[in-house]
């Protein structure tokens, strides 16, 4: 029961929106590719899932050449962070992940990575993961940025956290 209600009183403010005030302008955000093995094979059957502020928003599976498509809101003026896992049943392959927002506390705290790949959001992007097996040397192709995006300076955290 409480779950039901922390989610009736988050929800809204996740989303952008709260009685009272105007909703948060929005647009429908895709997502597609397709989940690759190392040696460059589609992978079926992989799980797809997007999250705001680590909630889940949406999830898939790729289909049997391992193409997806994930469609789902964005909030143009949100000051969130939006990932997407991908997550094959068989547990030798290491999951993929990639930012599509970063907040700009996540930013200032460095949560996520800079060798996490970047992927351009809102308009239809296009996102091809590779899942490593585990124990790959090296797993470059794990986090390699196939989108092109870079990762620019508004992507890198302001500094290191203590400790790292």
């Amino acid at each position: 029961m409480r779950c039901l209600a922390w989610v009736f009183l988050a929800g809204p403010a996740l989303l952008g929106v709260w009685p009272g005030r105007a909703p948060a302008a929005s647009v429908s955000a895709v997502l597609l590719g397709t989940v690759r093995n190392e040696s460059g094979r589609g992978l079926p059957g992989v799980r797809a899932q997007a999250f705001l502020d680590g909630y889940p928003l949406v999830s898939t599976r790729s289909d049997s050449l391992g193409a997806y498509r994930l469609v789902f809101p964005w909030i143009i003026t949100a000051d969130s962070t939006v990932v997407v896992w991908w997550t094959a049943e068989e547990t030798k392959l290491v999951p993929a992940v990639a930012v599509l927002r970063e907040s700009r506390a996540a930013r200032r705290l460095g949560l996520w990575d800079v060798a996490i790949p970047r992927v351009a959001a809102p308009a239809e992007s296009v996102h091809d993961p590779v899942l490593c097996s585990r124990g790959t040397v090296g797993r470059r192709s794990a986090v390699a940025d196939t989108t092109g995006s870079d990762v620019g300076p508004e992507n890198r955290p302001e500094k290191t956290p203590a400790g790292n």
